[in-house]
């Protein structure tokens, strides 16, 4: 709805929302800054974002809004994805910046993480984001994941410091899941 409080682009990018949510419904909600970051509203889905998790995002998105690039025509346009953390579920989001509105389409990993682990039950599912581990920083550095990472393609198995590493890169994104699955001792003799 249109409650006169938001500006043209506020309205533009509603409307675009609507359009993309019908087409892609494996998004699990949606957060809309306008006026810079005076304004939020969103909805999530709350079998995969909790009320609380939608929160600490709101909280999170609101650092990302500013746009960057022009489109030439002076108004500020940024698309891009970004990995974060809403407690413990982690979430990719994809925005998409006009003048003082910005969208973001959230995804929660949860489900992911979930088959992963119904592989290999006794991993550690690892998200890292370019150059940081998003969810377990210290066990990322020691495992030196990002610089691993750095040097892969888009699929990475191998061992270090007593763990198998699985790691799979989300296309078009920095984010890279990995599960580290400890090494034992049958594992020596294979």
């Amino acid at each position: 709805y249109y409650d006169g409080r938001f500006n043209d682009e506020m309205y533009e990018l509603t409307e675009t929302l609507k359009i993309m949510l019908s087409l892609d419904q494996n998004f699990h909600g949606y957060f809309i800054f306008y006026d810079g970051e005076e304004g939020c509203r969103y909805r999530t889905n709350l079998a995969d974002i909790t009320s609380e998790e939608a929160e600490t995002l709101k909280n999170i998105l609101s650092s990302y809004c500013p746009g960057t690039v022009s489109d030439g025509a002076g108004a500020m346009v940024q698309n891009r994805w970004i990995a974060v953390m809403a407690g413990d579920n982690p979430v990719l989001a994809v925005s998409y910046s006009r003048n003082q509105a910005t969208f973001f389409a959230v995804y929660s990993m949860k489900k992911l993480e979930n088959d992963f682990r119904a592989q290999w039950a006794d991993a550690r599912v690892l998200y890292t984001n370019g150059d940081s581990c998003i969810n377990e920083p210290e066990f990322g550095k020691q495992l030196r994941l990002e610089a691993m990472l750095k040097e892969q393609g888009s699929v990475y198995s191998g061992r270090t410091s007593g763990w198998k590493l699985y790691s799979r890169r989300v296309p078009r994104t920095e984010l890279w899941i990995t599960a580290a699955v400890p090494v034992g001792v049958g594992d020596y003799f294979t």
